[in-house]
């Protein structure tokens, strides 16, 4: 049997006309402006029903908001809408007592902060804060209003920060930080790359001077406050530094300490060389130098860095690299092991025990400072491959604290000029029993010998027969502010 399909008939023309009816249209109430407004011409925003041309889709969060919302602002760099709940407040402009406030979405950690009726506040540069008639508080590392606040007497305890991000392929950003130089004239044309470590009691440094410095400051155990009990400071320490734009930048690393810092005798100024090449006679010859130097360098500093357990004085070797009979190459061998002993604590040199390898006590020894690391003169690091990074440098410990960019800028050209002599004049090193810092300065320095060692002789006529805490050498840890905050230039100091 074959059933028919059949349509089943309207049974009225009312349900024709009802089929052919156009939609309602569905209307709802603008939660804003109260107004009634076309379903389909509004948006679903968080508060309600808005219209659409009045929406805006906020990328912080991706839902729609009524530019009419009071939770809406925009960004005060970018000008897009973004979400009042999820930015920071930041002072744009006004005045002393009535500052301008504005919105970011952006993190404001490296802007200057301003501190106004106890509260912080962001502000976009610092010098806008400046020209609002803000004062900073280089101790405390805010500005504030001086007419209702008070800058803090003392500087507070340092804060850590990491070394700033910058484009290791941009040779202009190189340069800037320091980590690049087109030009080598302070050091006489020595293309040797350094790092300084410059030890603080107390004082801290702001995120927004921070992030322009190739500097970073971390936790350091040995230095103490001037009661010999808190550990208030902070240790920094600049990254890879080179030729003129090196010294420019520690210039200016310099001066922000000095503004913001404190220092006493227990800290220190550590200087690290690399650019080198320290194979067995390098190493050798570096031992044999600072070996003969050692009682001279010591009296250019203040009498308690000698009983300082950080910076010990080094075990002496007995070398004959002239005797008769052997040759040189074998004499060398002899004492670089020798020295590979007392370096790695006992250990022979071997395939595992080398200088492609961490030191067998670890890259800082342990912390043990009856080591070979807590020398004035650090060989760890020449000769092992500390953290993996193969950076080997030769570290100087023996300077006293200081914040002073002449007094580093003098004392890295001197162990410049040790290490050059070491790589250059090796003849002269294997055959001598002596030598004066001076002898040295002239191999080192054919032009600007005499400015160092006239400033040699003024910090040993200044320590010569003075006691320890002597008043000499209080005055060697007096930070000299007003200098920090000058505005002279790296030019008026390179001989001066």
């Amino acid at each position: 049997m074959v059933h028919k399909m059949t349509k089943k008939p309207l049974k009225n023309t009312k349900d024709f006309d009802i089929a052919l009816e156009k939609p309602k249209i569905v209307y709802v109430t603008d939660v804003f402006t109260n107004k009634k407004i076309k379903r389909s011409e509004a948006r679903d925003t968080r508060n309600g029903w808005a219209l659409a041309t009045d929406c805006i889709k906020l990328s912080s969060s991706g839902r729609y908001f009524s530019k009419h919302d009071p939770n809406v602002v925009k960004d005060f760099s970018t000008k897009e809408y973004i979400d009042k709940k999820r930015a920071s407040s930041i002072i744009i402009g006004g005045n002393l007592n009535n500052p301008v406030y504005a919105y970011t979405i952006y993190p404001i950690g490296d802007l200057p902060l301003v501190r106004h009726r106890s509260v912080f506040y962001a502000i976009k540069s610092e010098k806008l804060a400046k020209e609002l008639g803000f004062e900073e508080d280089l101790f405390g590392g805010y500005f504030y209003n001086p007419k209702n606040t008070r800058a803090l007497p003392s500087p507070i305890a340092y804060k850590p920060f990491k070394l700033p991000k910058f484009r290791s392929s941009s040779k202009s950003q190189r340069i800037k930080f320091g980590a690049e130089s087109p030009s080598f004239k302070i050091t006489e044309g020595k293309r040797y790359s350094f790092g300084i470590e410059l030890e603080t009691s107390a004082g801290a440094v702001p995120n927004y001077i921070a992030k322009d410095l190739n500097v970073e400051c971390v936790y350091d155990g040995s230095i103490r406050d001037d009661d010999g009990k808190k550990r208030m400071g902070g240790e920094y320490v600049t990254g890879v530094l080179r030729g003129d734009a090196g010294m420019r930048h520690l210039y200016k690393i310099t001066n922000e300490l000095s503004k913001r810092c404190l220092i006493n005798n227990t800290c220190s100024v550590h200087v690290h060389v690399g650019g080198v090449d320290f194979n067995k006679e390098m190493i050798v010859m570096l031992w044999k130098i600072n070996q003969i130097l050692e009682e001279e360098l010591f009296a250019m500093m203040p009498p308690s860095r000698l009983t300082r357990e950080h910076c010990k004085k080094m075990k002496h070797i007995n070398f004959d690299l002239k005797k008769k009979g052997v040759s040189y190459d074998v004499l060398i061998d002899k004492y670089f092991n020798q020295i590979f002993k007392i370096i790695s604590l006992g250990r022979e040199p071997s395939a595992t025990v080398n200088k492609r390898f961490n030191h067998p006590a670890g890259h800082s020894c342990g912390y043990n400072t009856s080591t070979p690391r807590y020398w004035w003169i650090n060989f760890v690091p020449a000769m092992f491959n500390l953290k993996g990074l193969e950076n080997y440098t030769i570290e100087f410990r023996q300077h006293s604290a200081t914040l002073n960019f002449t007094k580093i800028k003098n004392w890295a050209l001197i162990v410049f000029g040790i290490v050059y002599v070491a790589e250059n004049h090796q003849e002269l090193i294997a055959s001598s029993k002596s030598m004066t810092i001076e002898e040295m300065l002239k191999l080192a320095y054919p032009s600007k010998w005499k400015y160092l060692s006239d400033y040699v002789d003024s910090r040993k006529e200044l320590f010569a027969s003075a006691p320890v805490n002597s008043m000499n050498e209080k005055v060697e840890y007096t930070v000299d502010r007003a200098k920090g905050s000058s505005d002279k230039t790296l030019r008026q100091t390179i001989w001066a």
